[in-house]
């Protein structure tokens, strides 16, 4: 794992892993911390409540390999329906109430 200092630095570490995987042909597959996740840690923190598992590359062994338990596996997000399926309302708008408000 790598621990950064600064939230910028930990984002674009993490976000941009896969592209500098694309363009080397690696295939690293570091977890990119910020510095106070493991000092909540240290406090005694559950992982959960400091943003663990929301990382781009899960740091689960990371993680296990200090003692602690990763927090569970987020619940999946229902897909939201296209938006043709949406049922929106439509109101008639009066013809004196389009005159109003077009001059």
């Amino acid at each position: 794992a790598i621990v950064t200092l600064c939230p910028m630095c930990q984002l674009n570490l993490d976000g941009y892993q896969d592209s500098v995987n694309k363009r080397f042909g690696t295939n690293y597959q570091l977890p990119i911390l910020y510095f106070t996740q493991l000092m909540g840690l240290a406090f005694g923190l559950p992982a959960a409540d400091l943003g663990f598992g929301k990382e781009l590359v899960p740091a689960d062994l990371a993680l296990k390999k200090i003692g602690v338990e990763p927090p569970p596996p987020p619940a999946k997000k229902r897909q939201r329906p296209p938006k043709e399926a949406l049922p929106m309302p439509s109101a008639e708008i009066p013809e004196r109430a389009r005159k109003e408000t077009v001059s």
